[in-house]
């Protein structure tokens, strides 16, 4: 199937075999069988594909298509064989997404076997290979789109802060999902339920609270403190982990796996949840893989040297039945030492990740680097838990001591070390009237004020939602580039992701003006917004036209100059934003 793809040159079978495919068969089967018979197996394998070569060159039909049905043919035990490292489409590359069967697909199978949902741009239907009634709904992101990446910041109760801040970023973008704007998402608990599980954000705000509420119990008393002092020189921890566990099983379910089908939500967000392991090893869980080979490790567990050389690892148990259940996934990002015990999983021993990614959206970048490498990042997201007031340093060694552990959680700092000049980079954060703790559940409501009383916090959110609802405009080539006189010449078109007229309905309910398509070098079209011109374009965006149609909608040819690779696309809205907004 990869060697003979649509409009391939028919290279001979027998060179393609020996090149590509007989070492590596030869070696498989050594493994279980001895030399001899290995051989024989190898020539049979040999055989099977002169024959599939003679169908694809006397009848019209595809490479993937005679995949397909020699599939089918094969004895249907095959369809009991689960892996989270082997796609079982194509045999041979890394999946990234399960199906509701449980079978795991690669990205490159989903697109040469999957439909494309009608209105859609980036969005495919697939039904599993080996016909067991397993399909899947995802996302995928188009080749030409930048990246739009999003880190929370870890903070116990104080995570109230993020959820306001998100809470309102959704209201400005009206009916287009958060979770489907965003490429990678990485984090802890709100990473996981809002972008992994696509819980509404309310959701997501009762259940957070009633987390902390009920997990931090303790009396503010002398006596109630001297009693967390006992418990945690006895258990080593001052709260008791049964209750925030049996409070995440019945959250998440008790069996549900993190790596897995998820058939209430449509696919396609890659998350990321930091953890730490009991020798202070950087780890994250993901609900992907990624395009780099897997490497198996004594452990048990799997990563890439990509991770390795990031200085964390991801978990990947080469056994299915070890893969990390979603409620295990959040006790082991919520286990902040001293105030929970870490969590002992099949795998290892696991603690919050926060000490180990203060700022998360430093993960989420390079994560994105590797997913799409030479990517352009359009849109780059840091969510805060509050900014606390400075106060005076303190004479005393244990309160210096408590202010260097704070400072080395406090993603406010490392977000203001590492940022630069890139706009494409945003913080959304609050400031705070005093110092809150991270178990002081009681000051959630206050939290939430907060965001609504710190004016700079209004003006991130609208510079927030309008770089989302910008970015999913795209620019798709039609045809193959031209060379002329020392410069390549591209015709295409502008293609939006996710619900094109929710999308316009958001950008005109936040500005009243135009909107411009623009290059470095020139503007390629413009529309007011909410427009019917531009209600009409939206009309090129569904794919059973999209390849018709060129700059022609805009009046006039438009050919734009471009060095190696197409252009990247910049779309400019002429401010006249709203001056204020409620929150």
């Amino acid at each position: 199937m990869d060697a003979y793809p649509p409009r391939m040159h028919r290279f001979p079978i027998q060179h393609v075999f020996d090149f590509l495919y007989r070492d590596t068969c030869h070696k498989a089967l050594t493994l279980s069988y001895n030399n001899l018979f290995a051989r024989h197996l190898c020539g049979e394998i040999e055989r099977s594909c002169h024959q599939h070569f003679e169908r694809l060159n006397s009848e019209v039909i595809s490479s993937s298509r005679l995949h397909w049905g020699n599939i089918r043919r094969l004895d249907r035990s095959l369809t009991l064989y689960k892996s989270n490292t082997t796609c079982l489409f194509c045999l041979r590359r890394v999946p990234e997404y399960h199906l509701t069967c449980g079978h795991c697909v690669c990205c490159d199978c989903i697109l040469i076997f999957g439909v494309l949902h009608p209105g859609r741009e980036e969005r495919y239907r697939l039904h599993c290979i080996y016909d067991d009634r397993g399909e899947l709904t995802v996302d995928l992101k188009p080749r030409t789109a930048g990246v739009r990446v999003i880190g929370i910041d870890g903070g116990g109760a104080r995570g109230a802060t993020s959820l306001e801040l998100l809470k309102e970023l959704q209201k400005l973008l009206l009916h287009c999902p958060l979770p489907e704007m965003v490429d990678i998402a990485g984090g802890g608990l709100i990473a996981l339920a809002h972008f992994h599980l696509q819980w509404p954000v309310e959701k997501c705000s009762k259940t957070f609270e009633s987390f902390a509420v009920r997990s931090f119990q303790r009396s503010k008393s002398l006596l109630g403190t001297i009693r967390a002092v006992i418990k945690y020189a006895v258990a080593d921890a001052i709260y008791d982990e049964t209750v925030i566990e049996s409070l995440m099983k019945d959250a998440y379910g008790s069996s549900s796996v993190f790596f897995g089908e998820n058939p209430h939500a449509v696919a396609g967000t890659r998350v990321a949840i930091t953890a730490m392991t009991h020798g202070s090893q950087r780890v994250i869980f993901t609900n992907y893989n990624g395009s780099a080979s897997i490497v198996r490790r004594d452990s048990g567990c799997l990563h890439t040297s990509h991770f390795q050389d990031s200085g964390y690892i991801a978990i990947r148990p080469k056994d299915v039945a070890k893969e990390p259940l979603l409620w295990e996934v959040a006790r082991a990002t919520s286990a902040a030492p001293l105030f929970f015990k870490p969590i002992q999983m099949s795998i290892g021993e696991f603690w919050d990740g926060a000490l180990g990614f203060p700022n998360p959206i430093e993960l989420t970048t390079w994560e994105a680097s590797r997913l799409w490498p030479g990517t352009v990042v359009d849109v780059s997201i840091s969510f805060g838990t509050g900014e606390e007031p400075k106060h005076s340093n303190s004479k005393n060694s244990l309160y210096r001591l408590l202010d260097a552990f704070n400072l080395l959680l406090d993603g406010q700092s490392e977000f203001l070390k590492r940022s630069t000049s890139d706009q494409a980079l945003l913080r959304l954060n609050t400031r705070l009237p005093q110092p809150i703790r991270l178990d002081d559940a009681g000051s959630i409501p206050a939290l939430r004020e907060s965001v609504h009383l710190y004016q700079p916090a209004k003006e991130s959110i609208l510079a927030a939602a309008t770089s989302l609802l910008v970015s999913s405009f795209f620019f798709t080539i039609a045809r193959p580039a031209k060379y002329d006189s020392g410069i390549y010449y591209c015709e295409g078109s502008i293609h939006c992701r996710g619900d094109y007229y929710q999308v316009s309905s958001a950008l005109a309910k936040l500005y009243s003006s135009r909107i411009e398509f623009i290059t470095k070098t020139e503007v390629l079209a413009r529309y007011r917004t909410g427009s019917q011109e531009l209600n009409q374009l939206a009309r090129t965006f569904q794919p059973a036209l999209a390849s018709s149609i060129s700059m022609n909608n805009t009046g006039r040819d438009k050919h734009l100059p471009v060095q190696i690779s197409p252009p990247r696309l910049a779309v400019r809205l002429i401010q006249d934003p709203l001056k204020m907004f409620l929150m």
